[in-house]
């Protein structure tokens, strides 16, 4: 698959999962506050069109670099605050058929193409992370985060003044003699 395909096909997974929401929605699945469909709706679709305008550019060629942004001198704005609450799965919780749609979609995250979609530009990172954890999906593998290697020391040479030592007042325990519990209990009877 080209970008174009994957691309349509994450479009319509996400618009066949818009009226899944819609009628969770009108059934009451989000409780008893219509509003909270529409704005889970308007969320993911906002998001993926962010991601599909995206996708165009790079595949047209026009997707520039992202622009370093000059360091804030005055304290940020506030943000104004959000009609969704901010829990993970929340458009999940509308019922199967939307799980379904997710599924489908962790699925199109995973598959090779969009992997190097993703990896492509941080700006579809930005786009793609609300929108799995709108539905409670694992983020792909190009976007996980990945794992701090700690690097552990270079073991001490030199002299024993020098090497660390082990603090502890108990003795080692000796390898050839069983324990007192397993001892005991090899203990013939009688």
């Amino acid at each position: 698959m080209e970008t174009r395909g994957v691309i349509v096909t994450f479009l319509r997974i996400v618009d066949a999962l818009y009226g899944a929401i819609a009628r969770a929605g009108r059934r009451g699945a989000f409780g008893p506050d219509r509003d909270l469909a529409a704005a889970i709706a308007l969320r993911i679709a906002r998001l993926a069109g962010r991601i599909a305008d995206l996708a165009a550019r790079l595949d047209a060629g026009t997707l520039h670099p992202p622009r370093r942004q000059a360091p804030r001198r005055s304290a940020p704005r506030p943000r104004a605050p959000s009609a969704l609450p901010r829990r993970r799965g929340l458009a999940a919780a509308g019922g199967f058929e939307i799980r379904g749609y997710a599924s489908q979609l962790a699925h199109l995250l995973n598959q090779p193409e969009m992997a190097a979609i993703l990896a492509a530009d941080p700006r579809f990172g930005r786009a793609v992370r609300p929108l799995c954890h709108l539905l409670r999906i694992p983020l792909p593998a190009a976007l996980a985060p990945q794992p701090i290697l700690l690097r552990r020391p270079e073991p001490a040479s030199g002299t024993p003044s020098q090497r660390p030592r082990n603090h502890s007042s108990a003795p080692a325990p000796d390898r050839a003699a069983p324990s007192a519990p397993l001892a005991v209990a090899l203990r013939p009877s009688g």
